[in-house]
């Protein structure tokens, strides 16, 4: 999981790295940043997952067309 800073500004982190607003964040550094988080300078990012859907879809693809030339040498 990552974490995302709001701010319009420069934030010091507690070990002294300035990060700008937009910059994603371990989850390891925002524990490091409880303050961050208690102000809403730091909030969670929505996680990213792969759809199954589009990963079968894909897989599928791939197999059709590993078969059509196979069809054609018949």
């Amino acid at each position: 999981m990552s974490y995302i800073v709001l701010s319009d500004h420069l934030e010091a982190l507690h070990d002294g790295r300035l990060v700008e607003p937009g910059t994603s964040l371990s989850e390891a550094d925002a524990k490091k940043n409880p303050r961050l988080i208690e102000r809403g300078v730091l909030e969670k990012e929505p996680e990213r997952r792969k759809s199954p859907k589009k990963e079968a879809a894909s897989s599928e693809v791939g197999q059709e067309s590993a078969a059509a030339p196979q069809k054609k040498e018949e």
